[in-house]
């Protein structure tokens, strides 16, 4: 009957009130054509009276606004009906059917505390009523008509309470779900159940081994998603649930999807009721996730309904790109270990064996060899200075705060400085002072490291200028080497980094630059990197000035405590 068209997603007691106004309906239109066949008068009234109720009522509960007034007439108008009955047995039954319609109306209108008052109302009048019909034993028809009225009363206070209890669960549960903080999918896998069950029927025994990824997409099609929450929504980067709920469409379905949904497809092939695995993905808006996926469908009466399957996915894709970059930074600290090493082993072994041979055979070496091996000795001891250098900067940096000392310097003295020991093909600078407020000995340790890193890894002319602009002062290092690969661009300066996978990085790109930053950014400057054409070029910018007086500068690796 299209009237009694039940959903999947009704409540029950809303199967049950739809079940009692169909009833309503088909007993009132019983009576009616009884009374139609009778051809009596007064037989119609009887009937069409608790029809007019039932149809009313029923109209009520499809949304329809029927004032209640209307039906209390039409239930009075029966009960005068049911009351100005003579005795006889198709009467009875008439006034029993109206009565039965009465109560089953009051059912279905449960959820109106008036409707069980209009039940007791007319029960009250039916009893009355047999009574005066009956003035002999008044026993058997008073004692129907009080167990009717019971009945009545108590099936419509008990359909109240399963509707209000109902109706508070589903609230309560509809509100857990939409406020979860993790995604949730409710699902229906009944055709997914049914394609299986085809394939067992055809021999298949070894589900993982026969299926391939176009059977999994055929499988993923015939899953519907019939419900989501908002973290779901906001997981998937969609614009609404509408565009989640529905069956699901292969195409949409990535590479990496297909093992989760193999897991999900093993399950239902097994008779399991949960399956946990991981899941990787994209979004609506091509940004890739990982998360874990806990597939579970509930057990009705020892059987698993594969109609109502909740799958919840916990969001573990920051996780994953954490653990990523913490194996990046423990592969990275192993080969700054060993770059260490090298570093430290190579100047240390000059200064060991030039320092042991003049101490055990200092008369053989004539005056000039001694200063150029003492000179040899000294440059080595001062690289060993400055890895050891980098080292501290780059563990204070991590740790707490590095303090640098102000002061108002002319740039150009200090790149002459750095440039007597470490020279470049060409400098370039301004005839004016380049005044700046800055530690003359951090500034010293930037400059080194970058001259060092051109000379390293770039081409072979290295090139040194600096420039003043409005309000800031800049000196770049370049050089006509091959560059720095594009992938290892945007990772250069991160301690423990390397864009040369050589030994001897660690006083260059894998920690001279990460320090060259930090201590850049920690005066109130910046360190870049940029390729104009065929030219590699490290920019470092620092202020013209800085407030002299005693603050502390808040940087990207820390901070630091500056001193006047």
């Amino acid at each position: 009957m299209a009237v009694f068209n039940m959903r999947t997603t009704d409540l029950p007691e809303q199967v049950v009130v739809r079940a009692f106004g169909v009833a309503a309906i088909v007993v009132a239109v019983q009576l009616v054509a009884a009374a139609i066949f009778f051809a009596n008068p007064v037989f119609s009234l009887a009937a069409i009276a608790p029809s007019l109720v039932a149809v009313m009522a029923f109209v009520t509960f499809r949304g329809r606004q029927v004032p209640a007034g209307w039906i209390m007439t039409a239930s009075a108008a029966a009960i005068a009906v049911d009351i100005g009955l003579t005795e006889g047995t198709q009467y009875r039954i008439l006034g029993l059917g109206g009565i039965i319609v009465l109560g089953l109306i009051a059912v279905m209108l449960s959820a109106q505390r008036w409707a069980m008052y209009m039940v007791a109302f007319a029960s009250l009048i039916v009893i009355a009523n047999t009574t005066w019909h009956h003035t002999g034993d008044l026993a058997e028809p008073l004692a129907n008509g009080i167990s009717l009225a019971i009945i009545f009363l108590i099936g419509a206070s008990l359909a109240a309470w399963v509707r209000t209890t109902k109706l508070k669960v589903d609230q309560r549960y509809r509100t857990l779900v939409h406020r979860a903080p993790i995604s949730i999918w409710e699902e229906d896998f009944s055709n997914v159940e049914k394609w299986l069950d085809g394939l067992r029927s055809e021999g298949v025994t070894d589900l993982r081994s026969f299926l391939t990824p176009s059977m999994i997409r055929e499988a993923t099609g015939l899953i519907t998603v019939r419900e989501v929450n908002q973290a779901c929504i906001d997981l998937l980067e969609a614009r609404d649930a509408t565009q989640l709920v529905g069956p699901l469409q292969p195409a949409s379905i990535s590479e990496e999807t297909l093992d989760s949904l193999t897991e999900q497809l093993i399950a239902v092939w097994e008779r399991k009721d949960h399956v946990t695995t991981e899941v990787k993905g994209l979004t609506f808006k091509g940004n890739p996730i990982e998360g874990i996926l806990h597939w579970s469908a509930p057990r009705i009466n020892g059987r698993i309904d594969l109609s109502s399957v909740v799958v919840s996915v916990t969001d573990v894709t920051p996780l994953k790109e954490t653990q990523r970059r913490l194996a990046d930074l423990v592969d990275s600290k192993d080969r700054f270990v060993a770059s260490v090493s090298h570093e430290l082993r190579t100047p240390l072994t000059t200064v060991v064996g030039l320092s042991a041979e003049l101490r055990d055979h200092l008369p053989r070496f004539q005056m000039q060899e001694m200063h150029e091996m003492l000179g040899l000795i000294a440059t080595q001891a001062t690289d060993v200075g400055h890895i050891v250098e980098d080292l501290l900067v780059a563990a204070r940096a991590d740790i707490g705060t590095i303090t640098l000392h102000a002061e108002q310097l002319d740039v150009r003295t200090v790149i002459r400085e750095v440039a007597a020991s470490h020279p470049p093909d060409k400098l370039a600078l301004p005839k004016q002072a380049l005044m700046a407020t800055a530690d003359s000995t951090r500034l010293r340790q930037i400059i080194r490291n970058l001259l060092t890193n051109a000379r390293r890894y770039g081409g072979d002319h290295v090139a040194l200028a600096a420039r003043q602009s409005v309000d800031e002062i800049s000196i770049e290092v370049s050089d006509d080497g091959p560059g720095i690969p594009s992938d290892d661009a945007a990772r250069i300066f991160l301690p423990y980094e390397t864009a040369h996978h050589t030994i001897g990085l660690t006083e260059s790109v894998g920690l001279g630059l990460a320090v060259a930053l930090q201590l850049a950014r920690l005066m109130n400057g910046d360190l870049t990197y940029e390729r104009r054409e065929a030219i590699t070029v490290f920019r470092l910018t620092l202020p013209v000035s800085l407030d002299p007086e005693r603050h502390t500068v808040q940087g990207q690796a820390g901070s630091a405590m500056f001193v006047d």
